[in-house]
């Protein structure tokens, strides 16, 4: 006599085996939607500091500075530092020019100023976890005339 049909063992081993199939696979799609949220919550703050950085390079004349705010929606908290960086007297390429000759008669010392500007763009504000960062040198003539 042959027993059609499944036993009861059977049934709970298909079961248990589906259920950790479906577990895995709703983990994937969990794990996922997390990395999603945090790239377009990093695409965001890259935005964000594009733009701040942008206004900034705008600017023709630069200055030491170290500001703090959130953004209007309060969703990031952004820094700009912006220093003053010194030569290297080891590299021929951060030397000052050499002087040129002034109409006048006077010695003309053209010196170039280097600022290193800093922008930091940090989520959520409260308790800052993640960062977008972006830093670029600029840099600035100053001339400065014997006697003045």
């Amino acid at each position: 006599m042959r027993n059609e049909g499944f036993t009861l063992l059977e049934i709970m081993v298909a079961a248990a085996i589906l259920a950790y199939a479906v577990a895995s696979v709703l983990g994937v799609f969990g794990e996922g939607i997390r990395s999603g949220r945090w790239s377009t919550e990093r695409t965001h703050a890259m935005l964000q500091a594009r733009s701040i950085m942008d206004d900034l390079l705008r600017q023709s004349t630069f200055e030491e500075l170290e500001e703090s705010e959130e953004t209007e929606d309060g969703r990031y908290l952004w820094t700009i530092r912006i220093g003053l960086e010194e030569d290297d007297e080891d590299t021929e390429d951060a030397k000052t020019p050499k002087s040129a000759e002034d109409p006048f008669g006077g010695r003309m010392e053209p010196e170039i100023e280097r600022y290193r500007i800093d922008v930091l763009v940090e989520w959520p504000p409260d308790e800052p976890r993640a960062r977008a960062r972006l830093i670029t040198t600029q840099t600035q003539k100053v001339t400065s005339w014997p006697g003045l």
